[in-house]
């Protein structure tokens, strides 16, 4: 991987998977996602002046015995490797920010983790479309699998996905990650909190058919009389394999043991086709979604290819969200908002946040009336989302965008305006829509999500 990545603001994803909805395929008759965690201890070294070091880290052959070791996810900074930094209003001395010179790294300063770990391949993944996933590595990512390069990704607090199926063999297999400090994209992320670094939300691989859902959304809205919704539900069945593949989608919604049929989709996908369909949706006497009351339903898709069926499954909620006459109304009512911002940190293990403090920061804001929060400033772990929706908390979801450190250095058309800020540089749009996407794409199949923050104090660009 190019040492000039991470010193390049048009350069943010190489190789990346469009993002989509993060449903895992799951076989219900053997009760097995098809999934395999990667998270547990990694070979891991540390070094500062990324562009000094020598080649071969990424071999797949390579002695890494006398290397330390860490546990993923973690930040490094908490496992003895270097120091925390609180960023404010301004970045280190390792950030450049001379107007002429931009992006600027000081490499001798800058750090680099390189990751190691090998893993098998499941029974049954031999003739699969093998995808791996990184929710959270900070501030940048070079992926290698078995020594070849796969990609390169940034926007650290948003997940990362990359096709392995091609740079897979058959028994043990190996990937590296390394893993930058400081990067190009730290000027789109001071935020105000501690700066640390890694591999700091799960890793894990899924195993999709050759021919699969790549992404879905089921989009309904209420009429108004608040008790039936229409709407659709959009599908994009993939291709990855090298014949002809038959796929067959069965989607219906459950509630409390009701099964409710949406309708089913069949169709034969060329090698390498992608296709977009849909579903057109009515429904009666739907249960609506609010914080005060929850209700959820269960969206399914069955899903058959190669004589096999496989399950792919979110939460959907039913609910109106409005401002009339200056007023914030959920299904009609008028809601004042009693929110909370929230950072994805704990303590003990900095952005690496364990479930059951998830569930506890989501108990205490319910225990004490708390009704919304905000992911300040960037989005939260995955599953931060799932109980929103389950306990009823109406989230604003904010894009992993602040960059007031560095007022004062961008322009347009050469004039600047006040106290420019990197939102107002245009040659910088297609490294913030990324993260937009990113965020919207992955999460908004969640009915708690409410409003999206396009991010944080990054001027009016």
């Amino acid at each position: 991987m190019s040492s000039s990545h991470w010193e390049d603001f048009s350069v943010f994803a190489i190789h990346v998977e469009q993002p989509r909805n993060q449903a895992a395929p799951y076989i219900l008759e053997e009760d097995t996602a098809c999934t395999l965690s990667l998270n547990g201890v990694w070979k891991f070294h540390h070094q500062f002046a990324p562009k000094t070091m020598r080649g071969g880290y990424e071999a797949a052959g390579l002695d890494d015995s006398s290397w330390g070791t860490i546990p993923v996810p973690s930040v490094w900074q908490l496992q003895g490797y270097s120091k925390p930094v609180y960023l404010a209003a301004d970045f280190p001395d390792v950030i450049g920010k001379d107007p002429e010179n931009l992006p600027c790294i000081r490499d001798e300063e800058n750090e680099v983790g390189v990751y190691r770990r090998t893993f098998g391949l499941p029974m049954g993944w031999e003739n699969k479309a093998v995808y791996l996933r990184f929710e959270g590595v900070k501030s940048a990512l070079a992926l290698y699998c078995n020594g070849a390069e796969v990609g390169y990704s940034q926007g650290s607090m948003t997940g990362a996905e990359f096709y392995l199926t091609p740079y897979l063999k058959p028994g043990e297999n190996q990937i590296t990650a390394f893993v930058y400090r400081y990067s190009d994209g730290t000027y789109f992320e001071d935020q105000d909190m501690w700066f640390l670094s890694g591999i700091f939300r799960d890793v894990y691989l899924v195993a999709e058919p050759l021919a699969h859902v790549q992404d879905f959304y089921l989009d309904t809205r209420l009429d108004d009389t608040l008790q039936n919704a229409a709407g659709t539900l959009a599908l994009t069945l993939q291709n990855k394999g090298d014949q002809p593949e038959q796929i067959r989608v069965e989607a219906s919604l459950h509630r409390q043991g009701q099964r409710i049929p949406l309708g089913e989709v069949e169709r034969t996908l060329q090698p390498g086709a992608q296709e977009a369909c849909s579903l057109p949706v009515q429904l009666q006497g739907v249960t609506l979604w609010s914080a005060e009351k929850p209700e959820l339903y269960r969206l399914d898709l069955a899903v058959t290819t190669g004589g096999a069926t496989h399950h792919k499954c979110v939460n959907h909620g039913f609910r109106r969200v409005e401002i009339t006459g200056g007023v914030f109304r959920v299904n009609g009512q008028p809601v004042k908002l009693k929110g909370a911002n929230r950072h994805d940190f704990c303590s003990e293990n900095g952005w690496a946040v364990p479930y059951d403090t998830l569930v506890r920061d989501v108990q205490l804001m319910k225990q004490h009336n708390i009704n919304a929060v905000r992911t300040s400033h960037y989005p939260d772990d995955r599953r931060f989302y799932d109980l929103c929706d389950e306990y009823g908390l109406y989230v604003l979801s904010e894009a992993d965008i602040e960059t007031h450190g560095v007022a004062g250095i961008m322009q347009i058309n050469g004039v600047h305006k006040g106290r420019p800020f990197p939102g107002d540089r245009l040659e910088l749009l297609p490294a913030l829509y990324d993260r937009l996407d990113r965020m919207v794409m992955r999460y908004r199949s969640h009915p708690s999500i409410c409003i999206w923050s396009l991010g944080n104090e990054s001027g009016k660009g």
